[in-house]
């Protein structure tokens, strides 16, 4: 399994049933810069593992969640994944009215998953018909990884 190399800023967002939104974020000291972005109702400062070994990623934050996901071919995704680049990218505005543009570098179809969140197992993925908002963009409907570069307003 291959870790992450250290310069990326990741973020793991959990958006509860009940509405609660919490974001564990690695490296810590960005928290206030994800603050200016998003309303959430937690930013926890985390180390956030993300291990890759073929078609499964593995990812521990703190002692608090271990996700695992296991990844499939997509007929439509390594075409995508092919032709990407900055004309693909999608802008927006963040929670905070702030603007920001999601540049694709590879995306992933996910075929299963599993969480477990402070030694509580939530079992396999299913589907949900939520609609999950961010800023005034949706979530996809479609479980997918997306590997990107994040630009934002100043």
């Amino acid at each position: 399994m291959e870790k992450k190399p250290d310069k990326y800023l990741t973020e793991v967002w959990l958006f509860h049933p009940d509405g609660k939104r919490v974001c564990y974020i690695d490296p810590k000291d960005e928290i206030n810069f994800f603050k200016k972005y998003h309303s959430f109702d937690e930013v926890i400062g985390a180390d956030i593992d993300v291990l890759e070994e073929s078609n499964k990623i593995k990812i521990n934050v703190n002692d608090d969640l271990t996700i695992e996901v296991k990844t499939g071919f997509s007929f439509l995704y390594s075409i995508i994944n092919l032709i990407l680049s900055e004309k693909h990218k999608v802008v927006g505005k963040t929670e905070t009215g702030k603007t920001n543009e999601n540049i694709p570098n590879r995306l992933l179809k996910i075929v299963n998953a599993s969480a477990e969140l402070n030694s509580k197992n939530f079992g396999k993925m299913k589907k949900t018909n939520k609609e999950v908002l961010i800023g005034d963009g949706k979530a996809s409907k479609k479980p997918i990884i997306s590997y990107c570069t994040l630009r934002l307003e100043t």
